[in-house]
């Protein structure tokens, strides 16, 4: 899967957005926050465009937006120089805490890999580990 299609995975299933033809509408559908795709190489853009993936910006607004959520406790980051790990530990129905990992080249690809875990969202992404 390529990282366009993970940013709008992200952008629906944690941010909770909606799409226009251009640009992402926020859940109270008055705010328009971020081109999903730029049109032109070289346009002047009005807004963003939505890169979680690859924004560390982006990605901390990912985890701002996974940590406000009532079964989120934590976030687990791994950093070392070849790869990133982060893990967001869930409160489950039963009281138990369960860790999803996910990891990946970058730190802010692997925030967005660990979020759509979370949400139990399927992504087949090369570099993406197994549960």
């Amino acid at each position: 899967m390529d990282l366009d299609r993970i940013d709008r995975l992200i952008a629906i299933h944690v941010m909770g957005w909606y799409e226009t033809d251009s640009d992402w509408i926020d859940e109270y559908g008055s705010f328009r926050a971020y081109i999903w795709y730029p049109v032109e190489p070289d346009e002047i853009l009005p807004y963003p465009i939505w890169q979680p993936t690859r924004s560390w910006d982006q990605a901390g607004m990912v985890v701002n937006k996974m940590l406000r959520q009532k079964d989120v406790e934590y976030l687990h980051l791994l950093v070392d120089e070849n790869s990133a790990d982060a893990g967001f530990e869930m409160m489950e129905k039963n009281g138990d805490s369960m860790t999803r990992w996910a990891e990946a080249d970058t730190t802010p690809l692997a925030i967005c890999l660990g979020a759509l875990k979370a949400k139990e969202i399927k992504v087949d992404c090369p570099g993406e580990a197994a549960e």
